[in-house]
């Protein structure tokens, strides 16, 4: 077995790797679509934030007071003979941003209130709509600040309105912050890279074979057919680890250009910065994890006559392992050591604590365990797998 495995494994890497359109396709090609979808995507959003953070409000004013005019100098003051009713209906469909109704006598009322029912301004605004909602925000800091004033002259000065002194010092760490960002989302798409790289020549390497009926030739030459099968489990793994690197490496390419994606066009800058440590800490991750999902993709895909069958059988794996990367994105708490011993989605937790620079050694090596033991349990079923006539045959 020890002198046919590189055999096998060379034999498989070589019928991979002298595929130039296969190599284009499955290695090279997800890294650059990433990158440009990415820095598109990124690009996009920064356009959208920008217009609509310099976008000139569209408001509707009735009854507009005299003494409120000065505050509103930087909206673009719609004329007010418009009927209301249309004008809610122009704010539900986008044409307008904002309606603003004062009571009658507004600057009266305000002067002269000695207690009683408050003067009154309607805002009517749609929150579905970014330059509505955005206008909301603006016309409420104006009307806040118009609110002090008033305070300001009937108490005598701006000091009476002042209770105490807040001052916000925004102090982070940059590499944390960043990386936290990215651990939303990055965890979930190396792990869908790493499955769906195996995924795609896996089908092929297995269930491909044996319906093109080469697997039977080479069922029958004098090798052991464990050999065989761990031969294609582990030069499988090679392949995906190259295809998930290709992809993961255009994201970090894409992030000087895709930031605004991440943060919603807040001004953390995004980057990538590891330590040897942490590099080796994520090259053995993903290895091990790799290791499970060439697992079950072998393991399924010997069980399938047909590269259809095969992918309609392992599309339920593909799904579980989705869905274990999408739970980290919507939690932040700090998880429990007892959450590392899931598989597959402790070691989408350990992803996203190295991101931020929280995975602890204990909980990589226990990852890292389990994803070998793992691997190791379906690399034995696939062997014996290998053996079975009826599976192997359909005899």
């Amino acid at each position: 077995m020890r002198k046919e495995l590189p055999t096998i494994i060379a034999k498989e890497l070589k019928r991979v790797f002298s595929d130039k359109r296969l190599v284009f396709t499955s290695l090279i090609m997800p890294g650059l679509i990433l990158a440009l979808m990415y820095s598109m995507i990124g690009q996009l959003v920064g356009k959208m934030v920008t217009d609509t953070e310099t976008h000139q409000p569209v408001i509707i004013v009735e009854n507009l007071p005299t003494s409120l005019s000065p505050y509103m100098e930087g909206f673009d003051l719609a004329p007010a003979d418009t009927d209301m009713d249309t004008a809610k209906e122009q704010i539900r469909s986008g044409d307008l941003d904002m309606l603003l109704i004062f009571d009658q006598d507004f600057d009266q009322a305000v002067t002269n209130y000695e207690g009683g029912a408050l003067p009154e301004v309607q805002i009517y605004y749609n929150p579905s709509e970014d330059f509505s909602q955005s206008a909301y925000y603006k016309v409420d800091e104006v009307l806040n600040q118009y609110k002090q004033d008033i305070l300001a002259n009937r108490l005598g000065g701006e000091t009476y309105t002042e209770v105490f002194a807040s001052n916000k010092v925004e102090t982070y760490n940059e590499q944390k912050a960043s990386g936290r960002m990215l651990g939303m989302l990055l965890p979930l798409l190396i792990t869908m890279f790493l499955f769906a790289g195996a995924m795609q020549l896996g089908i092929d390497s297995i269930a491909g074979e044996k319906e093109r009926g080469t697997m039977a030739n080479l069922l029958l030459a004098p090798i052991p057919r464990r050999t065989i099968a761990f031969g294609k489990i582990i030069s499988l793994g090679v392949v995906a680890i190259i295809s998930a690197c290709s992809s993961f490496l255009g994201i970090v390419l894409s992030l000087p250009l895709s930031g605004a994606m991440f943060t919603g066009g807040g001004d953390v800058s995004l980057s990538l910065s590891f330590s040897p440590l942490q590099i080796i800490q994520l090259i053995i991750l993903m290895i091990t994890l790799t290791g499970v999902f060439v697992g079950i993709i072998c393991t399924l895909s010997v069980y399938a006559k047909s590269v259809k069958e095969a992918g309609t059988t392992i599309m339920p794996a593909y799904l579980v392992v989705m869905f274990c990367g999408l739970i980290p994105m919507f939690s932040q708490a700090t998880p429990e050591f007892s959450q590392y011993l899931v598989p597959i989605y402790g070691s989408i937790l350990a992803l996203k604590a190295l991101l931020v620079g929280e995975l602890t050694t204990l909980n990589w090596v226990v990852c890292c365990v389990i994803n070998l033991a793992i691997a190791g349990v379906f690399g034995v079923i696939a062997g014996k797998l290998f053996d079975s006539e009826k599976v192997m045959f359909g005899v």
